[in-house]
């Protein structure tokens, strides 16, 4: 049945990490619709990078990005080539959808990469099992949790402490060989002074490369002064809220 059109919305916008839109179209251009079809492999990436980036592709941007930077092979051509891409998507995706798939849809007349807007995070893919929301807990508390086999295995993901001060602090990056883990946390004491009773937050993110990448070079630095900001490639998947007791 054909998706209606309010149900789709520019990719840009439509909430999936840059890792997973990455790696969809990987899942396209290394697939047998795309067998032999460089060009179009081509145009897929440029759009979807243009797309990423909040920028309306022109013909004449794809020309370049085809190799044809004085836009001489001509209009027709690059409509030609953009109404077989389509086809191509088109025949990827008749096959069925695959778990955490994103279907990309190119309207028909448009260089536009829209999508379905992705769900919010489920947290049926991680839990925290221990400590319990609103648990009252020492400075060093055992964490433990699961994750489902359904969460994309090309993510990792992180134990995350936030302070009261609102500082996020990367604490422990969860191996991906079992579902279920535990790690002894250290909830410290945060920026301002903050004092016994003081709330903290237990998160559970899951991050494509760029954020893995810049989590572990934060772990790997004297790790002073505040926390780093969320990667852009950043799925929050569950959090707990828990309040520290005994400082001593």
């Amino acid at each position: 049945m054909p998706e209606k059109e309010e149900e789709l919305i520019l990719l840009g916008q439509a909430g999936y990490t840059r890792a997973a839109v990455e790696k969809q179209v990987e899942a396209l251009c290394n697939s047998d619709a795309f067998k032999n079809t460089d060009e179009a492999r081509t145009l897929l990436r440029h759009l979807v990078s243009e797309a990423l980036a909040g920028k309306l592709p022109s013909q004449a941007g794809v020309a370049q990005a085809l190799g044809n930077k004085d836009f001489t092979r001509g209009e027709a051509t690059i409509r030609a080539l953009r109404n077989d891409l389509r086809k191509y998507m088109k025949k990827y995706y008749a096959k069925g959808a695959k778990l955490g798939e994103i279907r990309f849809v190119i309207p028909q007349g448009q260089y536009l990469v829209l999508a379905p807007r992705a769900s919010a995070p489920n947290t049926d893919l991680a839990v925290i099992l221990e400590p319990s929301e609103g648990e009252e807990v020492r400075n060093h508390p055992i964490v433990r949790g699961r994750i489902s086999e359904g969460l994309d295995a090309d993510l990792e993901v992180w134990v995350v402490i936030n302070t009261p001060c609102r500082d996020l602090y990367p604490a422990y990056r969860i191996p991906r060989n079992s579902t279920e883990w535990q790690y002894e946390a250290t909830i410290g004491l945060a920026q301002w002074g903050a004092d016994e009773g003081a709330e903290y937050i237990i998160t559970l993110v899951a991050l494509g490369p760029d954020g893995d990448y810049a989590f572990r070079e934060y772990m790997r630095s004297n790790r002073n002064g505040f926390g780093p900001l969320l990667p852009s490639d950043a799925t929050v998947l569950t959090t707990t809220k828990v309040i520290r007791r005994d400082l001593r």
